[in-house]
């Protein structure tokens, strides 16, 4: 199932992945759309429950502060320069590598196996 809009520079997309060449290829489109429209792409990871809730309504400031390398964070929205597909996506490690890249290694521990980097959203920034 696939479900695309554009709202600004917001581009909505739910789809599971069943190969990481699809993968890469729709990572590859998003990064071609930015180029030709002068975006930039940026990744936001989350569980599958927040990225519904972010495809209805948007990204929310959230108050709950991450860990960041063992001391507390500062809450807010994260988002990464990094892609999926610069993970090595053969890796039994491949969610613990985002989790420590996004989330700092202090939230290691506390998301490992949580399933809390299981969706990618693309954010298209000015």
């Amino acid at each position: 199932q696939k479900e695309e809009q554009k709202e600004d520079n917001f581009i909505h997309q739910i789809r599971r992945f069943i190969s990481k060449e699809d993968l890469s290829a729709k990572i590859e489109t998003c990064r071609q759309f930015c180029s030709k429209n002068s975006l930039f792409p940026l990744y936001h990871y989350t569980d599958v429950k927040t990225a519904n809730e972010i495809m209805l309504n948007g990204f929310k400031v959230s108050s709950h502060s991450h860990k960041t390398n063992g001391i507390g964070g500062s809450g807010g929205i994260y988002f990464s320069i990094k892609n999926p597909t610069c993970y090595d996506l053969d890796n039994k490690l491949y969610d613990e590598q985002i989790i420590i890249d996004f989330y700092g290694s202090g939230a290691l521990e506390d998301y490992k196996g949580q399933h809390k980097v299981d969706v990618c959203i693309v954010y298209a920034m000015d």
